[in-house]
């Protein structure tokens, strides 16, 4: 589901609501939820669920038998 989706949704939902205004809150919502996660912050959402920023620590990809190592972190 993309941000329109998300404000096409919100429009359904609430009709008198123009898409563009639809669009501003969706986009004001996750720049709050990412800001949020920058300072290291956990999002509770009633009803919803706690999002959080976990680290990992780095994984190896590839084959055993591949002379190349891509490491990731998840």
């Amino acid at each position: 589901m993309t941000k329109n989706d998300i404000a096409v949704e919100l429009c359904k939902r609430i009709p008198d609501l123009p898409k563009s205004t639809a669009l501003h809150v969706v986009e004001g919502v996750t720049d709050i939820l990412s800001d949020a996660f920058v300072r290291g912050d956990n999002v509770y959402l009633r009803g919803f669920g706690s999002l959080e920023v976990k680290t990992t620590q780095k994984r190896l990809d590839g084959q055993p038998h591949e002379s190349c190592r891509i490491y990731r972190r998840e």
